[in-house]
């Protein structure tokens, strides 16, 4: 696969190369470094290497560029020839090489350059790339190289991520297998559950809880091309290594070249069938944050967050046939569907610095559920009162509010309530933890509490799945809910992997207790979530 790239750099028709890969892909060393130690030992270029901030270039110069002088003697001779060895410059004796940073103030005004080796380009200001081919203007038959994997850390979505533009404006060259029975030229694609080629792994590799064994999904899993012919792992190597790039755009400019390189192609254990399905079953629980990495890292292709939200008219087909305060599993058409299966009702509360919001659900086992009612009260005494009336099994409280968190765990000791916090990805989907309240204080110690951490994307994500009727569980609210009922519960959206009040929305309380509603149906078993969604 690299030695077309590396044969780039001496064509003399080939001016601009854009590689868009997966991570740990050994990108730098063959289509940077390798091209750049031909120069140094064979035909001599002015040179600058560009990589995304100081750091990075400081220690590629030193880790990368500079001991790998050793390793050949023609390049190992010319370093020990070269007059300046600074920090961020070698002058060999027919050659400069220069590292740089989009940030620094000379990258883009210094001398011009025949070679510029662009590395991270995801990370760069978009404004850097055309002020690095005026770099170029001087010389006649000039090449630029530019690398990178998508930045999951970058706020800016795939449209505007630079590797991705310049990737557009090249003739999006992918590396092609043979199809072993059809002869059919494919490209390994992760595809979904709607394609029916693609990685798969067989529907026997659920577990009884109806949960995807991981460890069997990564021993068989295989991949299907469009032909319908079955790839097992042990052939994938073996197809890679007679394959060949295809140019996709015929529409881009000759001199330009482009490469898309994901990890299905890679030598290395990340590259197998298993190990890609494993990674992402895990990522789609994690959360869209950790799904959107994957996306970017294994199989370095744009990510569509777009907007998830839920709207009043999607929320109206969600209303059962039972009235409010009432059991819905006892109301027609569901008392013959649910007669036989368990049933438990939660109670969740949103702690605001005067009152309490509170849902009261009804859940069944497998998943479906009917809310019985909501409101707010001033007192934990309101809420034991409303417990009680309603014969709820356990009452979880959100336990972000700060000035009111002491409050929050002596009602929680007093009325075996469990305390809960929302937190960032790297909880899936949730944990318990055992804290004490007054540590540090006297009698801290003896007085630890369970205390629930969940994800809280993975949670808002199911709930907004549910709310919209894109799982199998049902979703039910009681027959015309009330306006601020409606208006709280569809308050938030998902933009870009950020969660947020949706315009003309002030509250969110009332969404935020159905979210608790879901963990405790899912710390309980009655819900459980696969792959990230209800399942």
């Amino acid at each position: 696969m690299w030695k077309e790239i590396q044969a780039n750099f001496t064509d003399i028709t080939i001016r601009e190369q854009g590689i868009l890969k997966n991570s740990r892909a050994g990108c730098s060393e063959n289509c940077l470094l390798n091209p750049l130690r031909y120069a140094v030992a064979v035909a001599p270029k002015s040179m600058q290497y560009i990589t995304g901030d100081e750091l990075s270039a400081r220690r590629f110069m030193d880790k990368r560029i500079k001991l790998g002088m050793n390793c050949s003697p023609p390049t190992k001779r010319e370093y020990r020839r070269a007059t300046s060895d600074t920090k961020y410059d070698i002058a060999f004796e027919d050659m400069d090489l220069v590292v740089s940073w989009p940030k620094n103030k000379m990258a883009f005004k210094q001398t011009g350059y025949e070679w510029i080796l662009c590395d991270e380009f995801s990370t760069w200001p978009s404004f850097s790339a055309d002020m690095m081919r005026k770099r170029t203007d001087t010389y006649r038959y000039s090449h630029i190289c530019g690398i990178s994997s998508p930045d999951p850390q970058q706020k800016k979505g795939s449209a505007e991520d630079p590797i991705f533009i310049e990737f557009k404006k090249t003739d999006q060259r992918y590396w092609h297998m043979q199809d072993p029975k059809t002869g059919n030229w494919f490209r390994f694609e992760k595809g979904g559950q709607d394609t029916e080629y693609g990685l798969k792994w067989p529907a026997s590799c659920r577990n009884e809880n109806d949960e995807w064994d991981l460890d069997r999904v990564e021993a068989e899993a295989y991949y299907v091309t469009p032909d319908g012919t079955r790839i097992d792992e042990a052939d994938r190597w073996g197809l890679v290594e007679k394959g060949k790039w295809i140019a996709t755009n015929k529409d881009a400019p000759e001199d330009r070249r482009g490469y898309h390189m994901n990890s299905f192609y890679m030598p290395f254990k990340s590259g197998g069938f298993g190990h890609i399905a494993r990674a992402f079953l895990e990522a789609k629980r994690a959360g869209a944050a950790a799904l959107k990495v994957f996306v970017y890292e294994y199989l370095a292709d744009e990510w569509e967050e777009g907007k998830v939200e839920t709207r009043d008219e999607e929320l109206k087909e969600r209303e059962g046939q039972y009235l409010k305060g009432n059991a819905f599993t006892e109301a027609e058409p569901y008392v013959k569907v649910y007669e036989k299966k368990p049933k438990v009702r939660y109670m969740t509360i949103d702690v605001q610095k005067h009152h309490q919001w509170w849902v009261v659900r009804e859940w069944v086992d497998g998943g479906d559920s009917g809310l019985v009612d909501f409101g707010s009260a001033p007192t934990w005494s309101d809420i034991e009162g409303i417990a009680d009336k309603y014969g709820v099994a356990k009452v979880y409280v959100d336990n972000h509010y700060a000035e009111r968190s002491m409050e929050v765990y002596e009602y929680c000791f007093e009325c075996t309530a469990i305390p809960t916090m929302g937190m960032d990805s790297k909880y899936l989907p949730f944990v318990k933890k055992q804290v004490d309240p007054f540590e540090g204080k006297r009698g801290g110690g003896e007085s630890k509490i369970l205390e629930y951490h969940f994800n809280t994307d993975v949670f808002k994500t199911n709930l907004m799945q549910l709310m919209r009727g894109e799982t199998k569980q049902a979703w039910y609210v009681y027959r015309h809910p009330e306006r601020d009922y409606v208006r709280q519960v569809t308050a938030e959206q998902k933009m870009d992997g950020e969660w947020k009040l949706r315009e003309g929305h002030q509250h969110n309380h009332l969404f935020d207790c159905e979210v608790l509603q879901l963990l405790a149906a899912t710390i309980d078993g009655v819900y459980r979530i696969v792959d990230g969604v209800g399942g």
